[in-house]
């Protein structure tokens, strides 16, 4: 008789899986965690440390792997943009950490472009900063005050609408203001973070949960010695505004162990296995008609991966939104797709497809874009 498959706890609460072809978004659970952090994290969970202990000492780990000046672990990256503001506000003063998010008689308003509006800056708010846009007319040399505490910059988000970070960082620090770069989604490998700090960065934040591979609820942030440590300050196990922001042992190991594995990986061996997978698909769709397939070297954000574009033309066809629903669906053979519409084209994202994931994939897309479907 066959031994029957294990049932894991997803399986006992009767969660599905999902074929992941949009990456490590935070709302399918971000990276998929190799057995040798898992087995970091068990590891930790067997044992009690004194946690500033254990943080401080990950952080001269991170610090000495990605090579800068001091790092820290984060629960996340959102929670670092908290931290981070906290720090540009208080600096290493324990009394003004322990008022936040009271910012009454502090330097409180973080700047940063209205062209970079995206949803994670509103974490920054939580710090009890006051987040202030600079529309395009208005220069960031006559937006800095005596109020301002801190510039925060996002690379990769209309870069082209905006200043070159280095030169805003040379404004920044020419008033004496830091500047906080968020690459949450970037490598952090050693030549990104060299480039981002010798472009001005004070403060640069990683997510753990994305390109490393950790758990996620963990991050990174990193930079300047004295602004680090007023981060620490402000987060858990101290009493500051990050203490709802709890990283575990669990998370710090885990991280640690998955950074020294991403790190070492062959970068360009991994990005040729994900481009197979992702030919599969395009073979598979290349006699449907009314369908243009494209596999980029980049995705349209510039993350230095492959990544592939399929985009319904045809009369008849699903639109791009369409698809992506019927793909969320599971039916009686394979679990639900999640991939994401960018603009009129579907995006299928390759560094979380588990092996034959990109089979599923092509025939269901095959199915869903023919003509009647």
């Amino acid at each position: 008789m066959k031994p029957s498959r294990r049932r894991s706890i997803l399986d006992q609460l009767g969660v599905e899986r999902v074929v992941n072809a949009c990456g490590p978004v935070t709302a399918l659970g971000g990276a998929v965690l190799d057995r040798r952090v898992a087995g970091a994290m068990a590891d930790a969970s067997r044992t009690n440390v004194r946690m500033e202990e254990l943080l401080a000492a990950a952080g001269r780990r991170i610090a000495g792997l990605l090579g800068a000046e001091a790092a820290m672990v984060t629960s996340g990256s959102a929670c670092g943009l908290v931290l981070a503001a906290a720090a540009c506000m208080t600096g290493q003063d324990r009394r003004k950490a322990h008022r936040l998010p009271n910012t009454q008689g502090m330097k409180n308003e973080v700047l940063m472009f209205a062209a970079q509006d995206i949803v994670y800056a509103r974490n920054i708010p939580h710090s009890g900063a006051k987040l202030i846009q600079i529309p395009q007319r208005r220069s960031l040399r006559r937006a800095i005050g005596a109020k301002t505490a801190a510039f925060v910059y996002f690379p990769g988000v209309n870069e082209d609408r905006c200043p070159s970070l280095s030169d805003c960082a040379r404004i920044c620090h020419r008033r004496g203001v830091a500047a906080i770069i968020d690459a949450a989604a970037k490598p952090p490998l050693r030549a990104n973070v060299r480039r981002f700090m010798r472009d001005g960065a004070d403060l640069l934040l990683y997510s753990g949960g994305k390109a490393i591979g950790g758990p996620q609820p963990s991050g990174i942030l990193c930079g300047r010695p004295d602004l680090v440590a007023a981060a620490v300050l402000n987060g858990c196990p101290h009493e500051g505004i990050g203490r709802p922001m709890k990283v575990g042992r669990e998370e710090v190991a885990g991280l640690v162990r998955a950074l020294e594995l991403f790190l070492a990986r062959d970068h360009r061996a991994e990005k040729r296995k994900w481009r197979s997978k992702l030919e599969v698909i395009r073979r598979a769709l290349r006699n449907v008609s009314g369908v243009t397939v494209k596999l980029t070297p980049r995705s349209h954000c510039g993350d230095p991966l492959p990544c592939l574009y399929v985009r319904p033309t045809g009369e008849g066809v699903p639109s791009a939104g369409e698809i992506c629903r019927r793909l969320g669906r599971p039916d009686d053979r394979d679990p639900a797709i999640v991939v994401s519409a960018v603009g009129d084209e579907i995006l299928v994202w390759p560094s979380l497809l588990q092996t034959g994931d990109e089979r599923i994939i092509a025939r269901r897309l095959k199915a869903t874009l023919s003509p009647g479907a």
